[in-house]
């Protein structure tokens, strides 16, 4: 056995994926409560491209070994990695029922799968729910509970859940900065306003000052008191730390026209496949979700709203937008359409076309033409110093790099 383990080991080393499979599970028959090994067998399928059995021999992890907790916890957290999401949820139900230390972690998992692959508000909620009951310090689970609650209107309960968190966390500083933004204030002197104010010069973390800064930054905004608002915002997007490379920016544009030619844009006349991507995109903060409410109306088009697949794509496999359109075969683009149509929001759809409104597509969207000829694609167009105002005043992701300052911004939108 110790022979073996040497081979996988060298076999792994050499990156020998076919040689290491056949060498982890032979280990693995002998040891199969070893959930590391079983974890690295599924790894080495995943590489070698075989996706159903990287799953297999997770999920086998569940009948034919009874493991610890932990191991239970890591092997379900594989599973979402490969996009079993269920046999995700699954595997975190095995190790809360085998007893798992600090279980409220994996109640939040499930409420995440939920929520963001199925749209399953009840289930995220009740999951989320019972986190805190394990927990009631937890504030991840406050947050996300807090979150579900405002995006579905239910504003008081949400009010609720940020408030008995607020209690609990004397550096809650995510928390303060969501009941905030939460609330209408008639007065600049407002206690939690006072507060808020307060907690910005203590000793809090960069990042909790800038969300606390932004949501401050509103509430004196909504107040009308503008110069002070802004000054809020200016202080918030400093705390956030993001720096913008216009020369970056310049070369990674520059790259994707000439690797993605403009023949790619015209009109493919094949016949649309149905369900039909509508793809929505532009600057963030210009109309995207006003125009997605509009068209969703129509009873032939859902709503998907922002889906992550390409951004997602552009940073686990950047070279699929960086070379040249010749050198992506067929096959890749054939299985990159697959994957797509695989997404749980996209195969559960019933009507002939869907919206995927995620505002930087336009960056994808040569790859996008590749994969869907004759996709439908509507580029949102807003006042540019509205746009970037807005951008000035919303905490976007740290891939929005431009949106530190007003200069930044109108640069890139130039």
């Amino acid at each position: 056995m110790h022979e073996t383990e040497q081979a996988l080991k060298q076999a792994l080393q050499a990156g020998n994926l076919p040689a290491a499979a056949p060498l982890a599970k032979a280990l693995l028959k002998a040891s199969p409560k070893d959930a590391k090994l079983r974890q690295t067998l599924s790894k080495v399928y995943s590489a070698m491209g075989k996706t159903g059995e990287a799953i297999a021999v997770l999920n086998d992890g569940f009948t034919v070994a009874s493991l610890n907790p932990d191991d239970y916890f890591n092997v379900a957290y594989a599973l979402r990695g490969l996009g079993a999401f269920r046999d995700a949820i699954a595997g975190y139900h095995h190790a809360i029922g085998a007893g798992l230390s600090g279980a409220e972690d994996a109640y939040v998992n499930i409420a995440s799968l939920e929520y963001e692959e199925f749209g399953n508000v009840s289930a995220a909620v009740d999951a989320l729910k019972k986190a805190l009951t394990t927990n009631p310090d937890s504030m991840e689970a406050c947050l996300n509970l807090g979150n579900i609650l405002e995006a579905t209107n239910q504003f008081e309960a949400a009010d609720t859940v940020y408030s008995e968190g607020l209690k609990r966390q004397a550096d809650g500083y995510e928390i303060l900065a969501r009941l905030v933004k939460l609330r209408d204030f008639d007065a600049v002197d407002d206690p939690l306003l006072n507060q808020i104010k307060l907690a910005q010069t203590g000793s809090a973390p960069p990042k909790d000052k800038a969300l606390m800064g932004f949501a401050y930054g509103d509430a004196l905004n909504a107040l009308g008191q503008y110069d002070d608002a802004y000054e809020a915002y200016h202080r918030a997007n400093q705390h956030s730390g993001i720096s913008y490379n216009k020369r970056e920016v310049i070369e990674y544009a520059e790259l994707l026209k000439n690797n993605f030619p403009s023949s790619l844009f015209e009109r493919d006349t094949a016949p649309q496949q149905k369900p039909s991507p509508l793809f929505i995109c532009g600057m963030f903060r210009s109309g995207s979700t006003l125009l997605e409410q509009i068209l969703g109306a129509h009873p032939e088009i859902s709503q998907l709203g922002e889906l992550p697949f390409f951004d997602r794509l552009a940073v686990q496999h950047g070279e699929l937008f960086t070379q040249e359109g010749n050198r992506r075969p067929p096959k890749v683009i054939e299985h990159l359409r697959q994957a797509y149509f695989a997404q749980p929001q996209v195969s559960g759809v019933t009507t002939p076309i869907f919206t995927d409104k995620r505002p930087d597509n336009f960056l994808y969207l040569g790859l996008i033409k590749q994969i869907f000829p004759n996709a439908l694609i509507l580029h949102t167009r807003r006042n540019a110093r509205d746009t970037a105002l807005s951008i000035f005043s919303t905490q976007l992701g740290a891939r929005q790099s431009y949106a530190g300052s007003i200069k930044d911004i109108a640069h890139y939108i130039s």
